[in-house]
């Protein structure tokens, strides 16, 4: 782009850039799914259109999907806000945004984000809840754990995390994507 940034489009995605670029914003339209590593100007705010959302930076890097039923933003550096139906979200390095037909706007860590958990005579399954609602993640186990106490302190990415908390239980952990996850 013309002011250094750099914008990387997945296949079948298109970027347009309105005419008074860089005058007052850096105004840009997504259809499609991009990553954006935007060069920092405090002046000209960097705003990506991405039919529904849209998104605002200052200088960062980030990722777009509009493409899917399930939209995204992911943060890799910087900061960004996020403007859907006039609710604005904020998100940091390695937390992520979300909103689908069927789910309300979500805000969430990225599974490598470090975070620290502390649980006292929680049951499995609300600490199994605290930790999907954390990182975004549907996770599975057996139900008849779901009312088994967890106690202590962990801090760790999810998997780390779920290697702590899986211990006690003798359980293993299946990773099939970055949302679905099941422990057995």
């Amino acid at each position: 782009m013309s002011d250094n940034s750099v914008i990387t489009l997945e296949p079948y995605s298109k970027l347009s850039i309105n005419k008074d670029f860089g005058k007052k914003y850096r105004n840009v339209k997504l259809q499609g799914k991009g990553f954006f590593s935007i060069a920092k100007d405090r002046s000209k705010p960097f705003i990506v259109d991405a039919g529904g959302f849209s998104v605002e930076v200052l200088g960062t890097k980030f990722s777009v999907d509009q493409k899917s039923k399930e939209k995204k933003v992911k943060l890799f550096e910087g900061k960004v806000k996020v403007n859907h139906n006039g609710k604005l979200t904020y998100l940091l390095p390695n937390e992520n945004w979300s909103t689908s037909p069927t789910n309300n706007d979500y805000h969430y860590y990225s599974v490598t984000a470090v975070k620290t958990f502390t649980f006292e005579n929680t049951s499995f399954e609300d600490a199994i809840n605290e930790i999907e609602n954390t990182y975004g993640a549907k996770i599975t186990y057996p139900k008849n754990i779901a009312k088994n106490q967890v106690s202590g302190s962990f801090s760790g990415n999810l998997k780390e995390i779920l290697s702590i908390i899986n211990y006690p239980f003798n359980l293993k952990t299946t990773i099939k994507n970055e949302n679905e996850i099941i422990l057995y």
